[in-house]
């Protein structure tokens, strides 16, 4: 861990000195640059800032949430300082370019991309939907299916029905030229159903 990781500030990767740069890619390019990312992931997850590059809608949610969002930093203006609501916190990811800010129960409410390459330095993130945590359930190995007060009954099988009245609309349009797809189209729907046929008893 350098000094920009103990202090909490996230160092401005594309403002190195060249010399370093030359020195560093000298030998391995690739693990010069996975090094740089992995660190900079790190320094953002034990800072105060969150990128910058915000959408309105997630702005607007973050806000009404209770995040209290800085202006961008004059001396990196690719980043602001953010206070989280009390209890939500910062957790890393499997991505070095990829971190959550999860809520006091533990359920990931913000997603945030940094790419910490001197090269082509970049961050954004975005309030996560309940569409999205849907698709997560669909697609991920934890199928529970938590009713509270972000995931209503009612936003959940929003989600649900949208997702599932796609993937039946793509499996119709599948079954000319790709069968395996639309076959795959049709099993994630019933997956909905089954969800929303759980969330029909949690009512």
């Amino acid at each position: 861990m350098n000094d920009t990781d103990r202090i909490g500030r996230i160092e401005d990767t594309s403002a190195r000195d060249p010399l370093l740069h030359y020195l560093g890619a000298s030998g391995d390019v690739g693990r010069y640059v996975e090094e740089m990312e992995s660190a900079g992931q790190r320094q953002l997850v034990n800072s105060d800032r969150l990128p910058s590059d915000i959408d309105d809608r997630s702005r607007a949610g973050m806000l009404e949430l209770g995040f209290v969002l800085g202006d961008p930093d004059p001396a990196d203006p690719l980043f602001m300082p953010v206070t989280l609501p009390e209890g939500w916190s910062r957790q890393g990811s499997d991505h070095a370019m990829g971190s959550y800010i999860v809520d006091q129960n533990g359920r990931k409410r913000v997603s945030i991309f940094y790419k910490a390459a001197f090269y082509d330095r970049s961050a954004h993130a975005h309030l996560i939907s309940v569409e999205s945590a849907a698709n997560e359930l669909l697609w991920g190995d934890d199928k529970t299916l938590v009713v509270d007060e972000w995931t209503t009954v009612e936003a959940w099988t929003a989600a649900f029905t949208k997702i599932r009245d796609r993937e039946l609309t793509e499996a119709e349009e599948r079954d000319s030229y790709y069968p395996k797809g639309a076959a795959e189209s049709r099993k994630r729907a019933a997956q909905c159903d089954e969800f929303l046929a759980q969330l029909g008893g949690a009512k």
